[in-house]
């Protein structure tokens, strides 16, 4: 790989130049890109993964990385089916 590559600032610009960043109801082209640049090799992995967190609209799609049996969407919001952690 070509040093160039080695300074995560000038791999940062590169990543932004891809188009908008933000989550919708389907993943956007650049999203998918993103994940596909961070698994790709370490040194692009830090500046993708800080380009898709910081497109992140609340903490829902990380609420939703949980069992799908734990979460649960009614009325477009997202509920939580039991306690995970029960009290004793």
């Amino acid at each position: 790989m070509h040093r160039c590559w080695d300074v995560a600032e000038i791999t940062r610009i590169v990543f932004e130049l891809l188009g908008p960043t933000h989550w919708s109801d389907a993943v956007s082209p650049t999203m998918k890109a993103l994940t596909a640049l961070a698994r790709t090799c370490r040194g692009f992995s830090d500046p993708a993964l800080d380009l898709l967190w910081e497109s992140q609209l609340g903490i829902v799609p990380l609420l939703k990385c949980l069992p799908s049996h734990v979460w649960d969407t009614s009325d477009g919001s997202f509920v939580r089916r039991f306690t995970l952690f029960p009290i004793h």
